[in-house]
């Protein structure tokens, strides 16, 4: 069956900063194939029902001024607890809404 990736990118800009999230993701129809067909649309269509068969990992990294910002830095941001902040909220939020 065929593998499909899909690249996104998506950036907010304020006097103070910009953040840019690049989310790639990886589709299989099926077993894995070893060809991999990257969509070029700018979003996954509507109608695609999507499901999560593994862990879903994020991977954060930064750059400030032109220099990486350590993974501590990262972990210890504003951006980084928004992230935790919102992802437990949303599973928290899940829970109730299948209960």
């Amino acid at each position: 069956m065929p593998t499909f990736t899909y690249s996104s990118k998506v950036r907010a800009v304020s006097d103070d900063c910009s953040l840019v999230l690049n989310a790639r993701h990886r589709f299989v129809a099926g077993d894995s194939s070893d060809k991999l067909y990257n969509l070029k649309q700018t979003r996954i269509p509507d109608d695609v029902d999507v499901l999560l068969t593994s862990n879903l990992i994020l991977t954060i990294s930064g750059v400030l001024d032109g220099v990486k910002v350590s993974f501590e830095d990262i972990v210890k941001s504003a951006v980084a607890h928004h992230l935790v902040h919102y992802l437990r909220t949303v599973r928290i939020t899940q829970y109730f809404q299948q209960s």
